[in-house]
């Protein structure tokens, strides 16, 4: 498989994928969670996978849900496609392979105030809590660092620094904070008087509440025209632009027919193929953080000479392919308000139509820059 990963960004009050990885494996350092990289760890680490049962594993993860029911949080418990941004909790082992101190159930590599600094990693160390409802607990107190709580006062919240036990809430009101000097008072400040957090006020304010209309990611496709035939060998651009009524969609250019793989976490950026002679799908795929996922299929076909390929026997003697409009599901649908490029042409999709599998051989090349990056 070949696949280009174009990128994404974040705003304030935007849902938020949340992984549970289960299952361990090297971490590097570096700030992209989707890539397995944590911001305070150096060099490189091979973490533990999670040793209790899948009963115990499904526990965890309602427990993690419960806690994030009100606010535009998903959990999953599978990893999401290496394209989609998200918080990636490590669930496993003890916390000897990063070096802190024995004792410790959990770590952030720091309080984010105002999800600042989205997308990270954090851990819970399974093998030192006694429950998995308790470790589901930790979970969302780790997260909830990343996001920007701090430790208060009261066993029942889930950001008391002491408790483990399982069944705690983030709480609607003002908890005294039990920090001396906390690291995000300002942020504190908008919602509480004094030293204190309004953890449920901080979480709606930066992940907005649970449910909030949502639209699937829209794909425009600037270039090439649908149907296009090209030059077998020569450059080929393709424009893309991917919208979303929310920031943290993900997306990504491939072909399913060879097993290689190359993803960019930058911005998303023309890039130039070259095709051999035969009939290809280039396939866009964004996906945002509800889950919600948008395909369209950029048909093109590669001759010797850039005229189309024989019907029937005969040679038609066009040189190019144009085409209309086309949603993707394949239908043609005239738009009096869609731009027209260079090329005449533009795909809009926002649905999901069936995936086409393809072989070929090409070579990407980033040309210039798109979107921005987070």
């Amino acid at each position: 498989m070949i696949a280009w990963v174009l990128g994404w960004s974040l705003l304030a009050q935007d849902p938020l994928t949340v992984f549970l990885d289960f299952d361990g494996g090297a971490l590097t350092h570096g700030e992209d969670a989707a890539q397995g990289q944590v911001s305070c760890v150096e060099g490189s680490v091979e973490y533990p996978a999670y040793l209790g049962t899948a009963a115990e594993a499904a526990v965890i993860t309602d427990a993690v849900r419960v806690a994030f029911e009100p606010f535009g949080i998903r959990v999953v418990d599978q990893a999401p496609p290496p394209y989609l941004p998200r918080t990636t909790v490590m669930i496993g082992g003890h916390s000897a392979p990063l070096g802190v101190a024995d004792g410790v159930n959990g770590l952030a590599c720091r309080v984010d105030c105002d999800d600042a600094v989205p997308y990270e990693t954090v851990f819970v160390f399974s093998e030192t809590i006694a429950s998995a409802s308790a470790v589901g607990a930790i979970a969302a107190h780790e997260v909830g660092h990343s996001l920007g709580l701090e430790h208060v006062d009261g066993a029942m919240f889930v950001m008391n620094g002491v408790s483990t036990e399982g069944g705690r809430a983030f709480g609607d009101s003002c908890a005294p904070l039990s920090e001396r000097t906390p690291t995000c008072v300002s942020t504190h400040a908008q919602h509480c008087e004094g030293m204190a957090q309004d953890a449920t006020a901080e979480l709606l304010a930066v992940l907005g509440p649970s449910g909030a209309a949502d639209m699937p990611p829209a794909i425009v496709v600037h270039e090439p025209v649908p149907g296009a035939v090209v030059v077998a060998g020569t450059e080929v651009v393709v424009d893309i632009e991917v919208t979303d009524d929310h920031e943290g969609v993900g997306w990504q250019l491939r072909e399913d027919g060879l097993q290689w793989e190359r993803t960019m976490t930058g911005s998303a950026e023309p890039v130039a193929l070259q095709f051999p002679e035969g009939e290809f799908v280039v396939v866009v795929e964004a996906m945002d953080q509800s889950g919600q996922v948008t395909t369209v299929e950029i048909p093109v076909s590669a001759t010797r000479d850039g005229r189309p390929p024989p019907s029937g026997g005969e040679d038609t003697g066009d040189d190019a392919t144009t085409s209309t409009p086309m949603t993707a599901d394949g239908d043609t649908d005239a738009d009096p308000t869609a731009r027209e490029d260079d090329a005449g042409c533009r795909i809009q999709a926002t649905g999901t139509p069936a995936p086409i599998w393809l072989a070929m051989s090409l070579g990407w090349l980033a040309v210039r820059r798109r979107r921005y990056a987070r």
